[in-house]
């Protein structure tokens, strides 16, 4: 090694200085690096203290802007689980969206039913109703009432239907759907074609998913422009919650 030095003194020379070079060009970056972390930090911790200072000072408005905020996440949500396929009664333009979330064997969607259609009469034109279908597991008759009603929605009487499986709850089954799809003249070959096709399950089972999204944990489960109330309240618990979405609309001048 030691001749090989003293042979090639030149070329350990330019060797040296370019491990020198190259080590130092290597370092820079870690070194910049550093020095913008350190900056980075120092910026942040100011930041914080800002905030933190505006928070104090300013605590209505900053939650009042929070509340707006979450208000359109969840009205955002809920108006992208209503697709072509939800039942709507109601104008497109509607300030206020009701979605009703039930299951045709719940006692409490059914006994619920009577306030719904108070506020449909009431609110007219202001509030458009949607429906999602949402059977329960331990209700083994409501999954193909559901179907039924979707067959019933593909010819044009999915409210109509709807309204009737819930007024003679306790007679579901087969023979009831048909003597119902009877009643409002619907095409009866179509009709129970369509409920016992893979078509109405899949409508279903988004349906489900839906509900799941939104988080339902139970029925009857409404979302009022996005604010969820769930069980089957008295009116006026619908009527303050209604009233309250048409008042933060007015004041928003939408």
């Amino acid at each position: 090694m030691a001749e090989w030095l003293h042979n090639n003194k030149l070329e350990f020379c330019v060797l040296k200085k370019g491990l020198f070079l190259g080590l130092s060009l290597w370092a820079l970056p870690l070194i910049t690096q550093a020095e913008l972390d350190l900056n980075n930090e120092k910026m942040k911790a100011a930041f914080d203290v800002a905030v933190e200072r505006y928070v104090l000072e300013n605590g209505e408005v900053v939650a009042e802007s929070l509340e707006r905020y979450e208000n359109k996440l969840q009205m955002k949500r809920m108006l992208s689980i209503i697709d072509k396929d939800t039942p709507l009664m109601g104008d497109l333009d509607s300030p206020v969206t009701v979605i009703e979330f039930s299951d045709y064997e719940c006692p409490y969607c059914s006994s619920v039913q009577k306030n719904v259609s108070v506020l449909k009469e009431r609110y007219g034109s202001r509030v458009r109703f949607a429906y999602k279908h949402a059977p329960l597991s331990f209700h083994a008759k409501a999954p193909a009432a559901s179907h039924a009603a979707i067959a019933a929605q593909e010819q044009g009487k999915f409210w109509e239907f709807s309204e009737q499986l819930f007024a003679k709850q306790p007679a579901l089954g087969n023979k009831l759907y048909e003597s119902i799809a009877k009643d409002l003249d619907l095409d009866m070959k179509a009709f129970n074609t369509y409920r016992n096709s893979k078509a109405a399950n899949d409508r279903l089972n988004q349906n489900l998913l839906d509900a799941a999204a939104m988080g339902m944990r139970g029925t009857p489960f409404f979302l009022i422009n996005g604010q969820a109330l769930s069980g089957a309240q008295p009116l006026d618990r619908f009527v303050a919650a209604i009233e309250t979405a048409l008042d933060k609309v007015e004041a928003n001048g939408q």
